[in-house]
């Protein structure tokens, strides 16, 4: 900030023009400068509940106001060539950052008789422990898993873990990961939670953190509308799909692109991950769902802070 309040000065120009005004939990002023008269345009990124807050009270005193909040990002597991390769691939979505990017994962749909891999089916059952398998051994690395996961920001996330694992079925409990060299370091691996497709209480919400839930339901068409309706509901930031099916593909490119307004990724494995929604980082979020109203650097995003007014004068 100081650096670039220089650089206005050097312009001529007030430095005061731009400012940084942190505030606490015990004393929070976001709100005071949403309505204050001086504030015009709202620009917001953060959770979405007290988003949701800050887009009303902006539009009804006449603002202009930008969000980019997070969602419930859902992936579905159909058929793939490699299922270690693509669970390993959600295992580290999952760890990074503990899940705290909110493009992170959470809610993982596979159907009640398994995923397809090649030529065989693989049970639901053996699906979910090579899940947890790969998750164990991202996040009990020694050299890799600390560093993956980082630290748990606050101490809410934490407790947010523990709430979800007593609501539903535990397929594997969160645990603490030593850092080196961070001794006081709050750091967490994943918890892998189950439940069925019509516990939406447990799942159809953002549990912002480091939490997967498996939601098994009857089948990819299922998964596909659920998915679909809680785009629409709750909003997503990113969408991953694991199929072979070339009609599945175009089915989902319909719901989740199309009538849901979420962006696609298809069979990630490797070295790209989900929580990288989108090539560039400038069109992070749609505008097309409730996780924001716009995305980075949309003619939207640009053209809403201006206006063009005439003055006209008749000289005799």
């Amino acid at each position: 900030v100081a650096e670039m309040q220089k650089a206005l000065h050097s312009m001529g120009l007030n430095p005061h023009l731009l400012q940084l005004a942190p505030d606490t939990f015990a004393e929070p002023i976001a709100m005071d400068l949403v309505t204050h008269s001086g504030v015009g345009i709202v620009d917001y990124t953060g959770g979405p509940a007290f988003g949701n807050v800050v887009e009303e009270k902006a539009r009804e005193l006449g603002k202009v106001v930008f969000t980019e909040k997070s969602g419930v990002n859902p992936v579905i597991l159909d058929s793939v060539e490699n299922l270690d390769a693509v669970l390993q691939n959600i295992a580290f979505s999952s760890c990074l950052y503990s899940g705290q990017m909110c493009t992170a994962p959470q809610n993982i749909f596979i159907s009640k008789n398994g995923v397809r891999e090649g030529d065989t089916m693989v049970p639901f059952e053996d699906v979910c422990n090579r899940l947890v398998k790969a998750i164990d051994g991202l996040s009990g690395h020694p050299k890799i898993g600390p560093g993956t996961l980082g630290a748990i920001q606050n101490q809410a996330t934490a407790d947010r873990i523990k709430e979800a694992e007593g609501n539903t079925q535990v397929l594997r409990e969160s645990t603490t990961v030593a850092h080196a060299g961070f001794d006081d370091a709050r750091a967490l691996s994943p918890a892998v939670l189950k439940v069925t497709a019509d516990d939406t209480n447990a799942y159809a919400k953002e549990l912002f953190g480091p939490v997967l839930v498996v939601v098994e339901s009857g089948d990819f068409a299922e998964s596909l509308e659920l998915v679909a309706g809680q785009i629409r509901k709750h909003g997503a930031l990113s969408c991953l799909v694991y199929t072979t099916d070339n009609d599945h593909k175009a089915e989902a490119r319909e719901q989740i692109v199309y009538n849901a307004g979420a962006p696609l990724g298809l069979n990630f494995t490797g070295m790209i991950w989900i929580n990288q929604s989108t090539t560039f980082t400038d069109f992070h979020g749609t505008g097309a769902n409730p996780a924001g109203n716009a995305s980075f650097t949309d003619e939207t995003f640009v053209a809403a802070r201006y206006n063009v007014i005439g003055v006209r004068e008749v000289v005799s």
